[in-house]
């Protein structure tokens, strides 16, 4: 379907591709999130010359009280090529691949039990054609990181990352 749209929906989140359009948006909860364009997608490749950042969740953790105000360590990863270990909570009812969820620093963080702070969450959109396997072990995943807000129904995510490619964490 060159020229058209192309709808996926699940019971927690709509996703909507507009494949030939170049956009695709993420609404989660009534909210509006993830608004990615075809040149996003290209753009979170690596250049070649650019090195990849190993980032861990306390880089990632903001200074208490101040929440809202990111340090100049934080917004110095806005943008940047990293790898990050975490654990995946899909976002798509499919049990076997998955190109769109929330990564955390602890298993079996989820709606059950109190969530992370959302600094403590990436939302992460896999680049487009990509999907992994749904894994509940822990994994290495490399993406673009960005500094921007996503509200949805399993909470806060501070951070969102294009997500290019994975790895298990024990190999």
């Amino acid at each position: 379907m060159a020229n058209g749209a192309s709808c996926f929906l699940n019971t927690h989140v709509l996703l909507v591709t507009c494949v030939g359009l170049g956009t695709s948006a993420l609404l989660v909860g009534g909210h509006m999130n993830g608004r990615f364009r075809s040149e996003d997608f290209s753009a979170a490749q690596a250049a070649p010359s650019e090195k990849e950042r190993e980032v861990t969740w306390s880089d990632l953790r903001m200074e208490k009280g101040k929440e809202n105000e990111p340090s100049e360590r934080i917004r110095a990863l806005d943008g940047a090529l990293v790898r990050l270990a975490g654990f995946m909570i899909p976002l798509e009812d499919n049990a076997r691949s998955t190109s769109e969820f929330l990564l955390v620093p602890t298993p079996m963080a989820c709606i059950h039990v109190p969530a992370p702070p959302p600094s403590q969450i990436v939302h992460v959109t896999m680049t487009q054609g990509r999907a992994l396997k749904a894994e509940f072990g822990p994994l290495i995943l490399r993406g673009r990181l960005r500094l921007e807000e996503a509200k949805g129904f399993y909470g806060s995510a501070t951070y969102s990352m294009l997500g290019l490619s994975s790895e298990p964490y024990f190999k």
